[in-house]
C-alpha cells in the first residue's frame, strides 16, 4: 500500500513540473483557447447616444440660380428665350462651425461591427452669396418694340442678379460598417441626407430701346423688369458618405472623430456640397 501512495505522489509532482515548463502563451493549457485567440477587448454591440461639434466647408454653385425667375419674369416677352438661360452668377465656398447629436445601434459578429445611426447637426452661419451686375448689354435682333412703319428699334438688354443660400440644419440616416481592434473601432458609412435651407434670388433686366426714323419718338425708352423670390425653410435631400474612428475610453464612454461628405440635389438651381470634420463623445449602453 505504501508503494502505491509513493508512486501517486511522484506522478503528481512530475506533472506539475512539466506544466510549469510550458510557454506562457500556450493557450490550450493556460486559460483556454478563446482567451488566447481573441483580439477584441471591447464589445461594441448595443444602443448608443452622444453629442458632437464640427466645422463645415461648402461649395455652392449659383451659375444657374437666376434662370427660372428670369424666365418667369419675362414670360410672353419676345426675347425671353434669348436671356433666360444666361449664366449670371458664380461659385462660393462658405464655412461654418456646428453642433449636434447622434443615436444608433451596433450589432457585432466576432470583430465585424454593423449598425445604423441617425445624425443631426445645426450650422451657425453656412451662408453663400453671389452678386453680378456687370453682364454686358446685348442687342436684340429685330428690336423689342412695335414701331411705326419706316422707324427702326435698336434694343439692348442687360441682366443683373443676386443669389443667397443658407443651410441651417442637416440630418443624415446612415448604415455603418466597422472592424473592432482592441479598444478602437474604425468605420465607414453611407446613407441619405435631409437639410433645411433659406434661399433668396433676385433678377433685374433693363431694356433700352433707341428708336430712329421719320416719326419722332422720345428716346431712349428704358423699361425695367424685376423679380425677387425669397424661399425660407426649404427641405432638400441628397446623400452622404464618410469614415471615422471611435475609441472606448472607460466603461461605455467613447470618443469619435469623423469626416462626412454631403451632396444635395439642386435647390432652386443652386448646387450645394458639404465637407465636415467632427469630434464627438458618446455612451454605449
Amino acid at each position: 500500500m505504501r508503494r502505491w501512495v509513493m508512486a501517486a505522489v511522484v506522478a503528481a509532482t512530475a506533472q506539475g513540473a512539466f506544466a510549469a515548463d510550458l510557454p506562457e502563451d500556450f493557450p490550450a493549457l493556460r486559460g483556454g483557447i478563446v482567451d488566447g485567440l481573441s483580439r477584441t477587448t471591447v464589445y461594441w454591440q448595443g444602443a448608443y447616444v452622444g453629442g458632437q461639434v464640427g466645422y463645415s466647408s461648402a461649395n455652392m454653385n449659383f451659375s444657374n440660380a437666376t434662370q427660372s425667375i428670369t424666365a418667369f419674369m419675362l414670360q410672353n416677352i419676345a426675347f425671353q428665350g434669348l436671356v433666360s438661360n444666361w449664366t449670371l452668377l458664380g461659385k462660393t465656398s462658405p464655412h461654418s462651425a456646428g453642433f449636434g447629436g447622434f443615436v444608433g445601434y451596433n450589432a457585432q459578429w466576432d470583430d465585424v461591427v454593423l449598425g445604423v445611426e441617425g445624425n443631426y447637426n445645426h450650422l451657425g452661419s453656412l451662408t453663400g452669396s453671389q452678386t453680378n451686375n456687370q453682364l454686358p448689354s446685348i442687342n436684340v435682333p429685330n428690336g423689342c418694340l412695335a414701331v411705326p412703319s419706316g422707324d427702326s428699334d435698336l434694343c439692348g438688354v442687360k441682366l443683373s442678379g443676386t443669389g443667397t443660400a443658407t443651410v441651417t440644419d442637416v440630418v443624415t440616416l446612415r448604415g455603418r460598417a466597422g472592424y473592432a481592434i482592441d479598444n478602437f473601432l474604425p468605420y465607414m458609412f453611407a446613407g441619405v441626407a435631409l437639410g433645411r435651407a433659406d434661399v433668396t434670388r433676385t433678377a433685374t433686366l433693363v431694356q433700352t430701346d433707341t428708336i430712329t426714323g421719320p416719326v419722332p419718338v422720345a428716346s431712349p425708352v428704358v423699361t425695367t423688369f424685376t423679380s425677387t423670390q425669397p424661399n425660407n425653410g426649404l427641405f432638400v435631400y441628397g446623400w452622404t458618405a464618410g469614415a471615422g474612428l471611435e475609441a472606448m475610453l472607460w466603461g461605455g464612454l467613447f470618443a469619435r472623430g469623423e469626416y462626412e461628405y454631403v451632396r444635395f440635389v439642386s435647390i432652386k438651381n443652386i448646387s450645394i456640397q458639404m465637407s465636415t470634420a467632427r469630434l464627438g463623445l458618446g455612451y454605449k449602453f
